[in-house]
């Protein structure tokens, strides 16, 4: 008798616990997770349409398609070019700063130096 009880509780905690899970998107780590690699794709999207000759680096020419890229380029481009994965980091840092509360503090994964 005990043992019928028990399964019951199991199984009506495991059937509450569905229902529950399937009216969210989630925890919000996960979500997180989601919006990051939405926002890395983003951004991966951006340096290819402004990598122009498709070296892999964005140069000073280059960058004048985006203004904010423009004014901080010089301090963002190592002999003169911009990596994929800096580009990728400088459009999380200009996330964090407009979004504070919402940004990951740490750079995305998968993006790195070609």
């Amino acid at each position: 008798m005990n043992r019928m009880i028990v399964v019951a509780s199991l199984a009506a905690v495991l059937a509450s616990g569905a229902v529950l899970a399937a009216g969210t998107q989630g925890p919000p780590a996960v979500q997180h997770k989601t919006h990051h690699h939405k926002a890395g794709a983003a951004a991966r999207l951006e340096f290819k349409r402004l990598d122009i000759n498709k070296d892999g680096y964005i140069e000073g020419s280059e960058a004048h398609a985006d203004q904010a890229l423009s004014r901080d380029f010089a301090t963002l481009a190592k002999h003169g070019k911009l990596s994929r994965a800096s580009f990728v980091a400088w459009k999380h840092h200009q996330a964090a700063r407009a979004h504070p509360a919402t940004a990951m503090q740490k750079k995305p994964a998968g993006d790195s130096d070609k």
